[in-house]
């Protein structure tokens, strides 16, 4: 089973023309994130199962769903780093920014 994940506290996106912008206010940062990683963003933030967003991926970025998977992985792993997502370890309360 797969973590689930969280934004981290405060952090908010929106949408802007060709992509979407997250703002981390705690390390006074935003992050614009391009096609197909906006919608990569989008589909986790959304809690879309990761199975589900390999498919969506494939189809959005026109590749395989092995390079779905690295890419939606890779995105997340760089989130994670930046402290724009983390992961939920087991028995921790949920909260409303779950994804």
């Amino acid at each position: 089973m797969t973590a689930r994940l969280v934004l981290t506290d405060d952090v908010s996106w929106c949408v802007e023309s060709g992509g979407i912008r997250v703002f981390n206010p705690q390390q006074r940062t935003s992050h614009f994130l391009a096609y197909p990683r906006a919608a990569v963003w989008d589909l986790i933030s959304r809690n879309t199962p990761r199975e589900k967003c390999f498919r969506l991926i494939s189809l959005i970025a026109r590749c395989t769903e092995d390079q779905a998977h690295r890419l939606v992985e890779d995105a997340i792993q760089e989130w994670i780093r930046a402290g724009l997502l983390k992961r939920l370890d087991h028995g921790q309360h949920l909260d409303p920014h779950a994804v």
